[in-house]
């Protein structure tokens, strides 16, 4: 390889990196919640009391489907055991609506953090839920 065919191999490996990084940061906010999180429910951003959290995992696909399953236990405040079930989810502004496909009625998680790999949720004030990315 000459001199400038390493220079041209340079600026177009460049300008490809360049390219990727601006098509990454063009995702929509759908696009970003795609894939597998862990997630923790909590009634209190510090919990005390091991009955106050549950762990689980959300899965959302393309179309609309998310699949939950949550790992509750005896005693758990949330569930005694463990649930598993395949929904509907929209994204509209701050709000994430999770719903039956059944009823349109749904559970409607307000915003208060949403990055690439890490998400903070709240349900009706006092219900917290974490994801973050798998």
């Amino acid at each position: 390889m000459t001199f400038s065919n390493k220079y041209l191999f340079r600026i177009i490996f460049l300008m490809a990196i360049i390219t990727l990084q601006r098509c990454r940061q063009n995702a929509t906010p759908e696009d970003q919640l795609k894939g597998s999180w862990q997630a923790e429910w909590f009634m209190d951003p510090n919990p005390e009391d091991g009955a106050q959290t549950m762990n689980g995992k959300f899965e959302f696909f393309p179309g609309g489907k998310v699949h939950i399953e949550a790992y509750g236990f005896n005693g758990c405040l949330f569930a005694c055991d463990t649930l598993s079930n395949d929904l509907l989810w929209t994204l509209d502004h701050d709000t994430l609506c999770i719903s039956d496909k059944k009823d349109h009625s749904g559970l409607f998680y307000k915003i208060q953090y949403f990055s690439d790999d890490s998400i903070h949720m709240v349900l009706l004030d006092d219900i917290h839920i974490a994801l973050q990315k798998i």
